[in-house]
């Protein structure tokens, strides 16, 4: 047997079991995420930096024995339901593996049914030939596509099965067409549930738009009973979704987003409507291979192929969306009420998928009398099918564009972007130990920026239970972006893009600072005039972290047993990093943390009362005050203050002990020598009650971000606790 029909003897084999053809395909692609243990690869835009570190957070004991509707780890606080903290089942059983292990499953997984049942709708709902369908599936599965959240390198946690899974809900949706009502409306109903159970809801709802257009205009079904599935299928998943969809609704119009769209609106038209427009060509430049197959299908074919036109004509119409949204946006989403924050320009998320699916209709075009003829004489010509040529040459270009990923995935990996590195540091775990001791506190990061990337991000405390100042979530208080925004405007002298971004409304609330070697080398000291180190300190914030040294009075260094090996490591050669993250011998990047000796307690009891007429005034007044002024003030707004005795503050001031604390509830016990404002500098929320002695008091703003509550002289016991309306669905206890 020769060696060229051996191969062909292995390909028909791997041929005919599609599914381990796919697996193979899977893990081939998903390798890094798990196969070098605890040191593999970590995604980080829109993953590693935010979403994975807040999943990690619930494998840690603590954590999970302070859970409730309330996050308390990031940004100083903020709905649990709405910032996507807890709700999320799927993501409950990273406390059942190691961080690494199913990260790397779920990375697998998600590749896996990407291709596959990309694969099985290819061939059950359009009937088209292997080769075609065998291309639909690897494409979607390598789902390279650095214009979706810089998604070069495939499918991230983020995206949960809301995009992977677009084929297999298609699929399973179809294959309950022929089966008895009570089985067909039973399997909708599951399959919406399952989508809602694994999935964020802001993905998830553009999964219904392509539903629609399959099962009507592409292989229509329109007969009453599968539409009625189809209602039950989507009914099914707002139901699940229904109190985090409530608490989106309830806490938008008080957090950033209000700003991002505010500012979206009053900012350059022309400015949107260009990044819309780069975007857009970035898109057709990701599926340019898909869209090559298309176009040629559709001309080669002799009869012109009507799901292929429809499916051209929906990618495109997404294109066009995409393009006209600015304007849309600036005509209507102003009159949306709470729905004004929300993206609803991400119908470009179906791009790929209607790109490789046009990609298999325009390879099976090719299959219909096309052939090309190889000769060579004196030897007798031999023809091969155009088709089996042009898949030979788009499987070999979606290899070495795979090969190509894997190469810049394991440089990354290499170079930090690593699981033991970014979320088990020693010198982050040294901190969190320190948690038993004294009263909460929180941390920083020093988020310094250059070359458009960030050296450390905020989340990576959180996986180790750390609670934080700062950090990057979906949805968080306006008025500590307000708050956080004057507390690093001494950054604007450095110019840095992402301090403006911020200011417009974003969702990277970090404390930036710049980039570039000082001149002590990469390893000099970083600038210490990026913050108000006072307000800092009013934020409880006791830690700091920094990717390098730190000079600034009142922060004392951490010693860290670990700092020499990551400095040594820092300088070792790419490849031999790479060699001993294999061996196991890898100590993390260097990470200097510092002791904020002036921080105050997450709670006081302020001895002064100043009160302004407007937020802004507020704002100005904290931007000037000094740590001591910030130790013994409450800074309210005459609005704010309304109803509170005019005598409040002037006296002596008192002590606060904390009791119990957990995220939903903490008790404090209370000596005010007088009258007095107790500031609890968690971020304000009008669904925090207050109890004074059992008695409902009061809570407003103090300080523009935090919690105020005016307390009566003498000895008492205080209990604060998160009481949203939605606090009373059966769901949160999926968390």
């Amino acid at each position: 047997m020769g060696r060229g029909e051996s191969l062909h003897r292995i390909l028909s084999w791997l041929g005919s079991r599609p599914s381990l053809l796919f697996l193979l395909w899977a893990l081939w692609l998903s390798f890094p995420y798990f196969g070098f243990g605890a040191s593999s690869y970590v995604w980080l835009p829109d993953n590693g930096d935010a979403l994975l570190p807040m999943q990690l957070a619930k494998a840690d004991d603590r954590v999970r024995e302070q859970m409730g509707l309330w996050s308390h780890l990031a940004v100083s606080g903020t709905d649990g339901l709405s910032s996507l903290w807890i709700g999320e089942p799927l993501f409950a059983l990273f406390a059942l593996l190691p961080g690494w292990l199913f990260y790397g499953l779920i990375m697998g997984g998600q590749r896996f049914l990407a291709g596959f049942f990309m694969y099985r709708l290819m061939r059950d709902a359009l009937s088209l030939e292997t080769l075609p369908a065998l291309y639909a599936g690897f494409a979607y599965a390598l789902f390279c596509q650095g214009s979706i959240n810089h998604q070069w390198a495939g499918f991230t946690l983020y995206d949960g099965l809301a995009l992977p899974g677009i084929p297999f809900f298609l699929w399973a949706l179809l294959q309950l067409d022929d089966r008895r009502k009570p089985v067909l409306y039973a399997g909708a109903s599951i399959l919406g549930v399952l989508l809602a159970a694994t999935s964020l809801f802001y993905l998830a709802v553009f999964l219904f738009p392509v539903v629609f257009a399959w099962f009507f205009w592409i292989t229509p079904r329109r007969h009453r009973s599968f539409q009625i599935a189809i209602l039950l299928f989507g009914f099914s998943w707002a139901l699940v979704e229904a109190p985090l969809l409530w608490a989106a609704q309830l806490n938008s119009p008080l957090s950033q987003r209000s700003l991002r769209l505010a500012g979206a609106l009053s900012g350059d038209l022309l400015e949107s409507w260009q990044f819309h427009l780069s975007l857009s060509g970035h898109l057709l430049r990701d599926s340019a291979l898909s869209l090559s197959l298309a176009v040629l299908g559709r001309y080669a074919s002799a009869r012109k192929d009507r799901v292929l036109g429809i499916v051209l004509a929906l990618f495109l119409g997404c294109l066009v969306y995409k393009l006209v949204y600015p304007f849309i946006a600036r005509g209507l989403l102003d009159h949306m009420g709470s729905l004004k924050g929300f993206g609803f320009d991400r119908l470009y998320l179906l791009c790929p998928f209607l790109a490789a699916t046009a990609g298999a209709i325009g390879l099976a075009g090719l299959g219909h009398g096309w052939d090309v003829r190889l000769s060579r004489p004196p030897s007798t010509a031999r023809v091969i099918p155009l088709q089996k040529v042009a898949f030979a040459a788009a499987a070999c270009l979606l290899a070495f564009q795979s090969a190509l990923v894997l190469h810049d995935v394991l440089a990354e990996m290499a170079s930090g972007r690593n699981f033991r590195n970014l979320y088990r540091n020693p010198s982050m775990l040294e901190l969190a130990a320190r948690r038993e001791a004294g009263g909460p506190f929180r941390v920083a990061t020093l988020a310094e920026f250059s070359s458009g990337r960030y050296r450390l991000h905020p989340g990576y405390a959180w996986a180790c239970g750390l609670e934080s100042a700062d950090g990057y979530v979906n949805l968080f208080s306006r008025r500590y972006h307000q708050f956080w925004s004057v507390l690093i405007d001494p950054a604007s002298r450095y110019g840095m893009e992402p301090l403006s971004r911020f200011r417009k409304g974003g969702h990277r609330l970090y404390l930036l600072a710049p980039g570039g070697d000082s001149a002590d080398g990469p390893q000099g000291p970083l600038p210490a005039d990026c913050f108000r180190p006072a307000l800092l300190s009013l934020a409880n914030v006791r830690f700091i972290l920094s990717p390098r040294p730190l000079g600034m009075d009142g922060m004392v260094p951490v010693d860290s047993a670990a700092l020499a090996l990551q400095k040594a490591w820092e300088k070792r050669p790419l490849r031999d990093k790479l060699f001993g993250l294999i061996r196991g011998e890898y100590p993390g990047e260097p990470l200097y943390a510092y002791e904020n000796l002036e921080v105050l307690p997450r709670a006081f009891l302020a001895e002064r009362v100043e009160r302004f007429h407007a937020e802004e005034q507020v704002l100005h007044a904290l931007s000037r005050a000094t740590r001591d002024e910030l130790a013994v003030t409450a800074y309210l707004t005459h609005s704010d203050a309304q109803g509170l005795p005019d005598r409040l503050g002037g006296g002596k001031g008192g002590s606060v002990d904390i009791r119990d604390y957990r995220a939903d509830r903490i008790t404090l016990d209370i000596d005010a020598r007088s009258d007095s404002v107790l500031v609890i500098t968690n971020n304000y929320s009008p669904f925090w009650k207050a109890y004074v002695d059992g008695q409902q008091y009061r809570l407003f703003p103090a300080d523009h971000a935090f919690q105020g509550l005016a307390v009566p002289r003498g000895r008492h016991a205080v209990v604060l606790s998160y009481e949203p309306p939605y606090a009373v669905s059966p769901r949160l206890y999926l968390r």
